[in-house]
């Protein structure tokens, strides 16, 4: 075969590129926390687009563009990495340090491809048949399985919001086929395609989402007015008015109740209120530099308001957030991103050369990041790894049409000047081996770790060892995978006859090392010190004299990093019922009561325990009182059978509803 022309190299590495970011967005809309595996592919094919990028830019020269907007996006992607150095669980802020900068990453790998173009006219068509695909799989939902329309994501609110972000730039597309009296057939597609994204945001009944969308639709329509006329404008209001309509009436009044209910805001954020009140405690704690990224729901269990019924894993309001975990400096950063987007804009549409096309897409564009940057106020739209993508390519779009006209100050760098081609590439094979060495690493790391939690479950304790052991390798400071490694042990030693000491005791004293290794990587995992008390207890022989009072402390320690660790009171009120003092424990399971528990068999074993413990020491009225918990918990669990199933995938790491082990 003879040499490809150049313009089917382009095109080539055009596809391959959009091919990249339609499979890691494929992968980032069913992450949600605890598939690492799907992080880590995601974050592989983000920097692949970028090694092709570079590299096929040898002859061009790379192209930095030196604005506002890349700037302040750089320095807030640097001072996030900064922020790792004084990090209490590094592990947790290095992959929160991608998930989070996501935006930034794609903000560059979209700016630095030669074929931006072509690449968002493949991406632009994909996104909306992926958001037509999710719409689809959410009206399943709705309407087939009776269920709330949250399409694979675990947040309504989050599905919803990146919809918003595909809606409002397509609000913008759509304005400029009625004002050019575009074919009818693609008017018309994409009205439809319109009325389906706004109907299945209305179906979502999120007040935060309605409310953002209201507000980039009005800032889209007002300047749409004059630059397309009256007629589009209503148009498109009409097609949003008759969706919402249309999803009220299908809903029996859900969307318009949900918003009537915002006439009363004490109500209305009553969740978020509490969540708010001790976040800002939390902040007040460290209030300039951070206490580490992606750590908020590792350290928020003391500051958690005992009737706060979230789980617990973000403030819902992204710029508190980002502030509590990577520091004053990183707020700031961020605002400075929202106001040179801002800045941009306004120099567009000041420039009476640009084209109405370029200021409608450019304003469309700009509405779609407005309307999710005002949701993250009640939401954590920034911790979302789809919305993060898709933000990054808005931007990157954004950025390349306004500095088209503005004529912004770029620097061009030419590697043909400084290396040969092969070398050129070689070097940035090598620079990106080391983050694609992490993800490859961090997604084997999770899978064995999980392995061997299955393993063990099946009695396979040798197979359960090595993979764990794999785990540890792949990632050495992780601490769940260490704790893991340790309960392991723990349960090899129950099953120990007390002659093999040599073997009981090498294996004592390796469980107690990972356990002192996990501690030191995550200070505020509680399930550490719960784990050493039970190796204490079960291997008191080998514990030495003190094993109770040092059993006592971990366990004390547990619960005051997380108060709502009822497994480790139960466990704890039984060693202390061992040496009689009834009283004791009996405080100290009522000093988890007041908090909210997710419904479940072990919170009611929980419940009855205690009312079993009030009623041998003569508290009769208590003991009834209890009671009636427990039978309002099980109708809240016949009610809640369905939601219950989502639990398990959130993998909650601290929360009183994880298990010690899988033993």
């Amino acid at each position: 075969m003879g040499r490809a022309r150049p313009d089917t190299t382009r095109l080539r590495i055009a596809q391959v590129s959009a091919l990249c970011v339609a499979v890691a967005l494929g992968l980032a809309v069913f992450y949600h926390g605890p598939q690492m595996p799907l992080l880590a592919g995601a974050q592989f094919l983000l920097i692949a687009w970028l090694v092709l990028s570079l590299s096929s830019s040898y002859a061009e020269g790379v192209r930095l563009p030196l604005t506002p907007l890349s700037a302040s996006l750089t320095l807030f992607w640097l001072w996030l990495a900064v922020s790792l150095t004084w990090s209490a669980v590094p592990v947790t802020s290095v992959i929160n340090f991608w998930w989070v900068g996501s935006v930034v990453l794609v903000f560059w790998c979209y700016t630095l491809s030669p074929e931006r173009d072509r690449i968002w006219f493949y991406l632009s068509r994909f996104l909306v048949l992926g958001a037509l695909a999710l719409c689809a799989f959410a009206m399943v939902q709705l309407f087939a399985w009776r269920e709330p329309p949250r399409s694979t994501f675990v947040n309504i609110h989050s599905f919803a919001a990146l919809i918003m972000l595909i809606a409002l730039p397509l609000s913008a597309y759509f304005l400029l086929a009625l004002r050019k009296q575009s074919s009818a057939k693609l008017r018309y597609g994409l009205g439809a395609c319109l009325f389906v994204l706004f109907f299945t945001i209305a179906a979502t009944q999120g007040r935060g989402t309605t409310l953002g969308l209201v507000l980039g639709f009005t800032v889209l329509g007002i300047f749409a007015w004059r630059a397309v006329g009256a007629r589009p404008v209503l148009v498109t209001a009409g097609l949003l008015f008759a969706a919402y309509v249309a999803a009220n009436l299908v809903l029996h009044g859900g969307p318009s109740g949900r918003l009537a209910t915002l006439s009363d805001p004490g109500n209305a954020g009553a969740e978020r209120f509490l969540i708010w009140r001790g976040s800002w405690e939390m902040l007040m704690a460290k209030p300039w530099w951070g206490i580490g990224l992606g750590t908020y729901y590792l350290a928020w269990p003391p500051y958690r308001d005992p009737a706060d019924q979230t789980l617990g894993f973000f403030v819902h309001n992204d710029y508190l957030q980002i502030w509590i975990e990577a520091g004053l400096p990183a707020l700031l950063l961020l605002i400075a991103v929202f106001t040179a987007v801002l800045i941009m804009l306004v120099k567009l549409l000041r420039r009476t050369r640009a084209g109405t096309e370029l200021k409608i897409e450019s304003v469309g564009l700009f509405c779609g990041l407005l309307a999710v940057a005002a949701h993250s106020f009640l939401d954590f739209d920034l911790y979302i790894l789809p919305i993060s993508i898709v933000a990054g390519l808005v931007l990157g779009r954004f950025h390349e049409r306004v500095t088209g006209v503005l004529r912004s100050r770029e620097q061009l760098w030419r590697p043909e000047k400084w290396v040969q081609k092969h070398a050129y590439r070689a070097i940035v094979v090598l620079v990106a081996l080391f983050p694609l060495t992490y993800f490859v690493a961090l997604g084997l790391s999770d899978y064995l770790y999980k392995r061997g939690f299955e393993l063990a479950a099946q009695g396979r304790l040798p197979e359960a060892d090595n993979s764990l052991a794999w785990a540890e390798r792949l990632l050495p400071s992780d601490d769940k995978v260490l704790t893991a490694h340790a309960d392991l042990y723990r349960h090899v030693l129950q099953r120990m006859p007390k002659t093999a000491e040599s073997e009981r005791i090498s294996l004592y004293e390796a469980a107690l090392a990972m356990l002192d290794v996990a501690e030191s990587a995550n200070p505020y995992r509680a399930l550490v010190h719960a784990v050493r008390a039970r190796l204490l207890i079960q291997n008191n022989d080998l514990a030495g004299p003190e094993w109770q009072a040092h059993a006592e402390t971990s366990y004390a320690h547990a619960l005051a990093l997380d108060p709502r660790f009822f497994a480790t009171r139960v466990a704890y009120a039984n060693l202390l019922l061992q040496t009689g003092r009834q009283a004791d424990a009996y405080r100290l399971l009522e000093g988890g009561m007041p908090y909210w528990y997710y419904p479940s068999m072990s919170v009611l074993a929980y419940y009855d325990f205690t009312a079993g413990l009030a009623k041998q020491l003569g508290h009769g009225v208590r003991a009834a009182e209890i009671e009636r918990q427990m039978a309002s918990l099980r109708e809240k669990m016949a009610s809640m059978a369905s939601l219950r199933s989502i639990v398990p995938d959130l993998n909650l790491p601290v929360s009183a509803s994880a298990p010690a082990s899988p033993m």
